[in-house]
């Protein structure tokens, strides 16, 4: 390949894409084009040790923690209980998860481009080295001492959280099922409202496909009579005893639409509008126009109270359902009043621009702005070349 044509097709590429192409895969590669991607990093002011120095820890409850990677070994939890799940998100958005089985782990490895495999690991000490270099973009597999075919697997729930698999999990194993929670794809850059959440699939030999089934089903029984748990507590104005029951029953129906709405809005009411915004927004387009009605009503409450970036993104949201391309506008511009600076409101508004209120002028300033501030977006590609469409219109 041509030098200029090398130099070209790293200029392309985004830094976790040079990331990658200097260390995971640096074998796809010839060291020509390590050079010219070595070169690049450099040009726009980003060492590789100084890149990599970052990594994000996924601990057993879910939350979620960035770290340096020379504090992975402290940061790791010391015990864990049966079935329980430690994870580590790599610069370049690799995921690997350790599943704890008795006295062993397995691990778990996803790419942008799905499930990697998985291994086992034999002990503690063994996890903690294979998280420190894949944190490090170094070679993590030393310690594993055998790949888990699940070629025979069968996935029951394709996305799920951290408190609904460690429920599911925990039910299985009482029925003598043995099955693993294999890390999802690593998520991907989205406009307005983002809330993170570390996601997996979970999956069950094919043999016991039908009895996994059986046994997930078991907890729509006792959703029910959580929901009737809530509804007494409501009744006595037991709001934390109420709150409980719908931390229960999220755990084994992530997607309850009435426990998220009724959870939000008792969130909102003592005062915790970062939680309840949580529970709302996941239910924007999802629900029937009185409940988004009411939804954009308690929004509103919270803008008032504790006005967010978040929060005028999920009522712009609200007004794209509705269809009210000025609403949405307005509610962005609310945004970009409290941060004139946030890449991700003048994302949202340039797409807006370009989709529905078809100004090519007001829409290139904002993909101009974002590109100004996030100057390696993964999606820089697809802008520009919407840009470029633009001038030639």
């Amino acid at each position: 390949m041509e030098p200029n044509h090398v130099a070209e097709l790293c200029r392309a590429l985004s830094v976790k894409d040079l990331l990658r192409a200097t260390t995971v895969d640096a074998e796809d590669y010839e060291p020509a084009f390590h050079a010219a991607a070595q070169r690049e990093l450099s040009r726009r002011g980003h060492e590789v040790a100084t890149t990599k120095s970052r990594a994000r820890l996924i601990y057993p409850d879910g939350t979620t923690l960035e770290v340096n990677v020379e504090d992975i070994d402290a940061m790791l939890p010391r015990e864990f209980a049966e079935g329980a799940m430690v994870g580590i998100e790599n610069c370049v958005d690799d995921v690997l998860v350790f599943q704890r089985h008795r006295t062993q782990w397995v691990a778990h490895h996803a790419a942008h481009n799905g499930h990697k495999g998985s291994w086992i690991c034999p002990s503690d000490e063994a996890m903690h080295a294979a998280a420190r270099g894949f944190a490090r973009l170094e070679d993590w597999h030393c310690g594993l001492v055998g790949d888990v075919p699940l070629s025979d697997w069968v996935v029951i729930e394709p996305s799920c959280g951290t408190r609904y698999v460690q429920r599911a999990m925990e039910a299985m194993e009482a029925e003598g099922i043995d099955a693993r929670a294999v890390p999802a794809p690593p998520r991907s850059l989205c406009r307005g409202a983002c809330i993170e959440v570390p996601g997996y699939v979970l999956m069950v030999p094919v043999a016991d496909e039908e009895r996994s089934r059986a046994v997930l089903a078991t907890f729509s029984e006792v959703v029910a009579g959580l929901h009737s748990q809530a509804a007494l507590h409501a009744e006595r104005a037991e709001a934390v005893e109420e709150l409980a029951a719908y931390e229960e029953i999220l755990a084994l129906a992530p997607e309850d639409q009435v426990a998220l709405f009724n959870r939000g809005v008792l969130l909102m009411e003592t005062g915790r509008h970062e939680e309840a915004l949580d529970c709302l927004v996941p239910l924007i387009g999802r629900v029937e126009d009185d409940t988004l009605a009411d939804i954009h009503h308690h929004l509103q409450g919270i803008s008032r109270r504790a006005p967010s970036i978040p929060v005028f993104h999920a009522m712009a949201d609200i007004e794209r359902v509705r269809g009210d391309v000025d609403a949405v506008r307005r509610h962005l511009e609310d945004a970009l009043r409290m941060d004139a600076n946030d890449a991700m409101t003048h994302l949202t508004l340039a797409y807006l621009f370009y989709e529905d209120a078809g100004s090519d002028t007001e829409s290139a300033s904002h993909f101009r702005r974002y590109l100004d501030l996030v100057p390696d977006a993964d999606d820089r590609e697809v802008i520009e070349t919407i840009l470029e469409g633009m001038d030639g219109r």
